[in-house]
């Protein structure tokens, strides 16, 4: 009966070792998500905007990423039955890029339909 009781709190303990780490690991994210935003000039609201115009749709998603080494506002635009992704530049509101989303993309190759 001990011994179930030792096994039992071992495990909880590592549950909650792996739980904290978690949680540790999700809030270092958020912290690198929020010191990105607040660097933005742009908002999110105006990089939805100039991703519509660009890829004259209507947005159905939007992010910061700040996975890459440069931070970028990935918006997702349907138009004409086709969905896009549009990148914006946090710092100065251009769009950097738009491509046809890769399950709209036929022939796999991501194509970039424009640049600015």
């Amino acid at each position: 009966m001990r011994q179930k009781g030792m096994l039992f709190f071992g495990v909880l303990m590592v549950g909650l070792l792996a739980g904290t780490l978690a949680v540790a690991v999700a809030d270092e994210k958020d912290a690198r998500e929020m010191q990105a935003l607040k660097a933005a000039k742009v908002s999110l609201t105006e990089a939805i905007a100039q991703a519509q115009d660009a890829a004259q749709g209507v947005a159905v998603s939007a992010e910061l990423d700040d996975e890459e080494a440069v931070p970028v506002y990935l918006v997702e635009v349907v138009s004409g039955g086709r969905d896009y992704e549009v990148r914006v530049d946090p710092g100065t509101g251009k769009v950097l890029d738009k491509r046809l989303d890769p399950e709209d993309d036929d022939d796999g190759d991501h194509d970039k339909v424009e640049r600015d």
